[in-house]
């Protein structure tokens, strides 16, 4: 499996090829796959917001002077 961060690979294996792990483990893996996902899009929704304040700000600007 290809993980772009550390410690993805053995979680993955837990999780994916070891029918012996706890359910525990899962859960963990399962929370922080979720806690990565709410970072992404926390984000990329400030990516939006900052690109929208710029977009709005220009016109603003431009409609004032002309």
């Amino acid at each position: 499996m290809c993980g772009g961060l550390v410690g993805f690979d053995e979680s993955a294996e837990l999780v994916l090829g070891n029918s012996t792990s706890s359910d525990l483990a899962k859960l963990k893996y399962i929370a922080m796959l979720k806690r990565r996902q709410k970072i992404v899009n926390a984000i990329n929704t400030n990516r939006i917001i900052r690109k929208q304040l710029i977009k709005h700000h220009y016109w603003q600007h431009k409609s004032s002077a002309g």
